[in-house]
């Protein structure tokens, strides 16, 4: 549609001239084949194509665990501090959205994984206070959307795994 042109820059004459999707299939599944974890910005977006594809091809995609950097930007920016939650603008706010396109496909991927390592040093401070004097690693960062609301934003450490409640707002131990 125009809109998507406008936004992305993809247009169907850009598209004529690509390969189709049973072509290069192969080479998509076995990028993911072993990959356990996913990350991305709006997250459910992308894998519900992804999921589409790969049935359309007649295989599943499933991966272990998902990463979805908005919601931590949700955790971490209020929205008083910024003007909408979208990628570019909480790259704005963190300062890793130089000489970056942001609705170009590498570029974003760019951003987001700056992100990721910012939130990842973000939590790493508020997490550790929490653990104890000593200086904790954090090895992995999981969102998990709950039901009705209740969602956690789960943190596996040198110390042990931890988590924090986003509805209550307050980090816990995992039993």
């Amino acid at each position: 549609s125009s809109k998507i042109t406008e936004i992305t820059g993809i247009t169907d004459a850009f598209l004529m001239t690509q390969k189709y999707e049973e072509d290069v299939f192969p080479e998509i599944f076995e990028f993911f084949d072993d990959t356990q974890a996913i990350a991305g910005y709006n997250v459910a977006f992308d894998i519900r194509f992804m999921t589409a594809m790969y049935e359309r091809q007649g295989k599943v995609f499933d991966p272990d665990f998902v990463v979805d950097v908005l919601e931590i930007a949700r955790d971490l920016v209020p929205k008083t501090e910024t003007e909408s939650h979208k990628l570019e603008a909480i790259a704005t706010v963190y300062g890793v959205n130089e000489d970056l396109t942001f609705h170009n496909s590498m570029d974003d991927v760019i951003a987001t994984s700056r992100l990721l390592k910012v939130f990842r040093e973000e939590y790493d401070k508020k997490v550790t206070p929490v653990l104890s004097k000593k200086t904790a690693k954090v090895y992995s960062l999981r969102y998990y959307a709950g039901y009705k609301g209740y969602s956690r934003i789960y943190v596996n450490t040198s110390l042990g795994s931890f988590y924090y409640d986003i509805r209550r707002k307050v980090w816990d131990k995992n039993p």
